[in-house]
């Protein structure tokens, strides 16, 4: 004889509680730690690599996109307007002059690389990690 099975009394499996969830929790954030920006010093300052989106909703640091800070900005890539719109994007969320910071490398790729002066490596980490933190 085959009883019928009704889904509505069949046993769905629980979320982990407690410590594995603390567990996957700390590998989640010690993971986004471990992605960070690699950060080079040169003659022109600290090189920032970075993944450009232009046309975006709004302005700001979106996060990491391989290994490379991800800076979103509304305006459209034309005659370098996007680009003036990168370095006042990224100076005012880093808290530097837009003097300080140059476009050396990427002019029309979505992957740029900027010479920030006037600061440390260790320093301007610092101030990345602050800001992907929140």
């Amino acid at each position: 004889m085959i009883q019928d099975f009704n889904l509505a009394n069949a046993h769905t499996p629980r979320r982990p509680q407690g410590l594995a969830t603390e567990m996957s929790q700390s590998l989640r954030h010690a993971l986004t730690r471990a992605v960070m920006i690699e950060l080079t010093n040169s003659a022109a300052g600290v090189l920032l690599p970075v993944h450009a989106q232009p046309n975006a909703r709004q302005d700001g640091i979106v996060g990491i996109h391989d290994g490379r800070l991800k800076v979103a900005v509304t305006q459209a890539p034309e005659k370098g307007k996007a680009n003036k719109q990168f370095i006042r994007v990224i100076a005012t969320a880093l808290g530097l002059k837009r003097s300080q910071i140059e476009l050396v490398k990427g002019q029309t790729s979505s992957t740029k690389t900027f010479a920030v002066s006037g600061i440390s490596q260790a320093e301007l980490q610092s101030r990345i990690a602050t800001i992907l933190k929140d």
